[in-house]
């Protein structure tokens, strides 16, 4: 059970961050655009494997894809941290935007779509910490959702015995 309400939570802070920054990045041209950063990936990582880059929606698609599986699989991690869900999803989160951050230049990517300023760089830790708590609240909720009154081991009459022995 611990299991799926963490990767429910991963799913939960992935389509969060996913959804944040489409918002964002609609209603400022100065925003963080992780979309065109997961394109690049996405093209590099294709012909490093020896395939034809994918080009058009399919790029955007199989970018967008390739995105929310790899942070609902991290986010997932803030899901199974134990009693600390919240600091292990503010630290998921940041890592996951200090990495979008600093790393796409060391790996040969167009790191100005997540760095090329101080807004930009901003937003995208802002990002990512969200998602990070959200994928932590989720799955906090889930776990934590209380147990049905009727035991699978009695049937319901059985079960309501002892509440109605104390309201009688």
């Amino acid at each position: 059970m611990k299991f799926l309400a963490a990767l429910a939570g991963g799913l939960a802070g992935a389509l969060t961050v996913t959804i944040l920054h489409e918002l964002t990045r609609k209603l400022d041209p100065s925003a963080p655009r992780l979309d065109l950063l997961g394109e690049n990936a996405t093209q590099k990582l294709a012909q490093k494997a020896g395939y034809q880059p994918p080009t058009g929606k399919s790029l955007y698609a199989g970018s967008l894809a390739g995105s929310i599986l790899t942070n609902t699989l991290t986010y997932s991690l803030a899901g199974m941290s134990g009693k600390k869900p919240f600091s292990m999803g503010t630290l998921m989160g940041a890592a996951m935007g200090w990495s979008a951050v600093k790393l796409p230049n060391k790996l040969g990517l167009k790191g100005e779509h997540s760095n090329g300023s101080s807004k930009r760089r901003w937003l995208t830790m802002a990002l990512y910490i969200t998602g990070g708590l959200v994928a932590s609240a989720i799955s906090r909720r889930i776990e934590k959702r209380k147990k049905p009154l009727v035991s699978p081991s009695k049937s319901p009459d059985d079960a309501w015995k002892p509440v109605l022995d104390i309201v009688v």
